[in-house]
């Protein structure tokens, strides 16, 4: 049986080429940065506090050379280091934008509804403070407590990224860890509270991660384990974008780049400020 002419030129191609497959590479990349970090990064640009901005970036060394405009040391120290102010501007303007369009809560509950009506105002506080954070840092954590020696109703806070973790298996989330520093003459300390479902337990870990036996004097009275009616937990996490680099936590606004572009734009305006100074008239 005759090949067509199509045939033939495409088995002529296949006997003339020959495709060897590319080798599987490995490629090693090194993380420079911890979550940690990360998060005081954002804080720090959020806060915009232009001597805090030249000690955070000065110390953070990156493949041990650091080429920001923050980081850097000018040969004339002269020139004057201007932050624009944007990251703070975008954080806060977003917030406002969410917390302006609250209309309050409805709940089913005449009771639950009249406790929420009470503290209504210390919610849109706690609100503000919960987007706001969320944005900058990535994510975090509201926490339900008592205690009846400030109020007779439950107390709510929001705990940012840098003091919460959570433990997730099969990413159901099991529960939420908060991390309190705490002073103590020399060397500091960490109130560890884990929030699970029904229960809470709480314990005072030195700086390895090691219990500690005795309870501070600002600590005492509080029970090592608490249990309550309810299979739920009485945390609360929010994010608002998943984070790529670190499972199960968030990703902040000003994550992806947009530190080196913040860092490039106070590097533009700076120059142009100097620039301005070195034209004026008297020159």
């Amino acid at each position: 049986m005759k090949l067509s002419i199509g045939n033939r030129v495409k088995s002529m191609l296949q006997n003339w080429l020959e495709v060897v497959p590319a080798v599987e590479q490995t490629i090693v990349l090194n993380e420079q940065t911890t979550f940690n970090t990360d998060v005081l990064r954002s804080q720090i640009w959020y806060r915009g506090d232009s001597e805090e901005l030249f000690q955070f970036f000065h110390q953070l060394q990156v493949s041990g050379v650091n080429s920001s405009f923050w980081g850097s040391v000018p040969p004339n120290e002269k020139i004057r280091k201007i932050h624009s102010g944007l990251p703070a501007i975008i954080a806060d303007t977003l917030s406002f934008m969410v917390c302006s369009d609250f209309d309050g809560a409805k709940i089913n509950d005449t009771k639950a509804q009249n406790i929420f009506d009470e503290q209504a105002q210390q919610f849109a506080n706690v609100l503000s403070k919960a987007i706001t954070d969320t944005l900058v840092d990535g994510d975090g954590a509201f926490k339900l407590s008592v205690d009846s020696e400030i109020s007779d109703k439950p107390i709510l806070e929001f705990v940012g990224a840098d003091r919460v973790e959570y433990c997730c298996a099969r990413g159901i989330l099991n529960e939420v860890i908060f991390r309190t520093p705490i002073k103590d003459k020399s060397r500091t300390l960490f109130f560890e509270e884990r929030y699970g479902k029904g229960y809470i337990e709480s314990a005072l870990l030195d700086a390895n991660g090691i219990e500690q036996e005795q309870m501070l004097p600002q600590l005492e009275g509080i029970p090592r384990r608490v249990e309550f009616d309810g299979d739920y937990i009485m945390a609360i996490p929010l994010k608002f974008y998943a984070s790529k680099k670190y499972p199960n936590r968030g990703k902040s606004i000003f994550d992806g780049g947009k530190s080196d572009c913040f860092d490039a734009l106070d590097e533009v305006i700076s120059q142009w400020w100097d620039a301005i100074r070195a034209g004026r008239v008297s020159k």
